[in-house]
């Protein structure tokens, strides 16, 4: 079920996505949301990649275990 929520564009970006939307044959709506989905998954993504980067130094530091380059 949809959230209804209030964005505040400024007029300048919001004419931006006006025609970058027309342009993929998308409302200005479906395409700011799709834009936010996808800044959403690189989000979860960065944050899963320094999770398992801690870990690793965590498990290095405390085995003391690398690979040979």
């Amino acid at each position: 079920m949809p959230a209804t929520t209030t964005l505040k564009l400024p007029l300048e970006l919001k004419e931006r996505i006006t025609p970058l939307a027309e342009s993929a044959g998308k409302s200005p709506h479906a395409w700011m949301v799709e834009a936010l989905e996808q800044q959403a998954v690189a989000a979860e993504k960065r944050h899963a990649f320094v999770a398992a980067a801690l870990a690793a130094k965590a498990e290095v530091a405390e085995t003391g275990l690398v690979y040979r380059a």
